[in-house]
């Protein structure tokens, strides 16, 4: 009788032991069985209903942003924190020594070098999968793939609760969307969690889409407030769209919805209408230098003021002028490539630093693009035309081409300086910017038969002189006129120049 009581203890002591670990997975109210979706793991996550389980049940957490990250790479401290609760919850498990020695395992080689630990799911014990996949294996583990094995681990100790968890969808309509946020949904990790703007979003797309249209450049007359590449790729590709009045907003502030529609548009794209081709015989290229106050004496020929420049941009654009790129110019007549109404190209030589923190500011807000032909010795650092601004302007939408090392004229200098300066002013742009640099401008405008071929020998496309002109596609694309804006030119002049016939204007003096 004293035996069989004895078993009988046994059995009710195993049966309580059993129940404890099971009741630790299990909701304290077992009407709550149900979890708002987390805002960045979407329903295309392969591990979507166990990472909502993970943390319904408080075994991983979420950030302090209320987002789980299942893209990052898991931290030595939060690998060691879920195998705490794993451990503390599950001192009875037949699988218990397993979670204690992976858990001093991982501690002590943490321990042994200073530089950051990375851990792969190779670390895990066998109890966290189905089947281990050699590849798999040598991958660093992230947040999402622990949940999925975390969930493994639980099914097959026979621990998940019986009630299937209801992950209840959210209106993240309102709810501000940070670059975190973005790198999760594509599949990427970053940590830092400050809010997007549509333009950094559009930034952070370029390397995700694939471009079915090689003259997005051409839908910059779309847009009137800024003329950034990659915005433009988006919007060609039909993945951002602009407003009926032509504005990107740019420095909008998206809310999670927007870059949840956005990025799904990456799969399922909207169909724009792609533009004909129409023969352009002339187009106007203009010239100018230094966008600032004439100095006393100065040459009028190399300066407009930042007042008139600004003017003459809206002029522009009141006129329906559409600023294009010496690229577009080019594969328009080359390659018969598109071009919107009204074409024009703006040019700006020698890299001022009003280039910089004036003149592509203005052409960007408005949506109008320039080319800008650098002289590579004076961008230096830590000054006003950097290597950092010149990047700066060219992602804003600005062209970059070539004057030289040295601005070296090619009338008084010798065939081997020209033909070093044309090479290497192009490998430093190409390296600076990371793209290629096709487009030229002859320091002073003066150019010679050996220069001319040079040019043409190391790739360029086009070349820019000081004569004046219209340019037109009849004329050597390497020797081609300007239109040079001057000092003193006053509205209705400056639309003369364009061959605009206007009356006199007081309002556009």
């Amino acid at each position: 009788m004293i035996k069989k009581f004895r078993y009988l203890k046994i059995t009710l002591v195993i049966v309580i032991i059993l129940l404890s670990v099971t009741v630790s997975y299990v909701s304290s109210d077992n009407n709550l069985n149900s979890i708002n979706q987390i805002p960045d793991v979407g329903s295309s996550n392969p591990n979507f209903y166990q990472i909502h389980y993970v943390i319904h049940h408080n075994i991983m957490h979420l950030n302090e942003s209320g987002l789980f990250n299942p893209n990052k790479h898991i931290s030595v401290a939060e690998l060691l924190d879920t195998f705490s609760i794993l451990i503390n919850n599950n001192p009875n498990s037949i699988n218990y020594n397993k979670l204690c020695s992976t858990y001093n395992l991982i501690k002590n080689i943490s321990k042994q070098d200073n530089k950051p630990f990375k851990i792969y799911d190779s670390y895990l014990p066998d109890i966290f999968f189905k089947v281990k996949d050699q590849e798999i294996m040598n991958k660093q583990l992230t947040m999402g793939a622990f949940a999925g094995y975390i969930y493994n681990f639980l099914n097959n100790e026979n621990l998940l609760t019986k009630t299937k968890l209801e992950i209840l969808p959210i209106d993240n309509s309102n709810l501000v969307a940070t670059k975190n946020f973005v790198h999760t949904l594509l599949g990427t990790y970053s940590d830092n969690h400050d809010p997007i703007t549509k333009i950094e979003l559009a930034n952070i797309l370029e390397s995700s889409i694939s471009i079915t249209y090689d003259n997005y450049e051409y839908y910059r007359c779309h847009i009137k407030d800024t003329a950034n590449h990659n915005a433009l790729k988006c919007y060609s590709e039909g993945i951002m769209n602009i407003t009926e009045d032509g504005h990107f907003k740019p420095n909008k502030i998206m809310t999670q919805g927007e870059v949840i529609t956005i990025i799904d548009k990456i799969s399922n794209p909207t169909a724009l209408t792609r533009p004909n081709y129409e023969y352009i015989k002339n187009i106007p290229i203009l010239m100018y230098h230094e966008i600032n106050t004439l100095p006393y004496k100065g040459p009028t020929s190399l300066y407009v003021s930042r007042e008139n420049f600004s003017k003459q941009l809206d002029l522009l654009k009141d006129y329906n002028y559409n600023t294009i790129s010496m690229s577009q110019l080019y594969n328009h007549w080359e390659n018969n490539y598109p071009l919107p109404k009204n074409p024009i190209v703006l040019t700006f030589d020698d890299g001022y630093p009003s280039h910089f923190n004036y003149a592509a500011n203005e052409l960007s807000k408005r949506g109008m693009c320039g080319t800008f032909y650098l002289i590579t010795s004076t961008l230096l650092n830590d000054t006003p035309r950097s290597p950092d601004h010149v990047r700066k302007i060219f992602y804003d939408g600005m062209e970059i081409g070539s004057h030289t090392v040295t601005h070296v004229d090619f009338h008084y200098n010798s065939n081997a300086k020209i033909s070093k300066e044309i090479a290497q002013s192009k490998k430093i742009l190409e390296k600076m910017i990371d793209s290629k640099i096709t487009h030229f401008c002859y320091p002073a405008g003066h150019s010679t038969v050996y220069g001319i071929n040079e040019v043409k020998k190391h790739g360029y496309l086009t070349a820019v002189k000081t004569t004046y002109g219209i340019s037109k596609k009849s004329d050597d694309f390497l020797t081609l006129k300007r239109l040079r804006i001057n000092y003193y030119d006053t509205a209705n002049y400056f639309l003369k120049r364009l061959g605009v016939n206007v009356a006199y204007n007081a309002s556009h003096q």
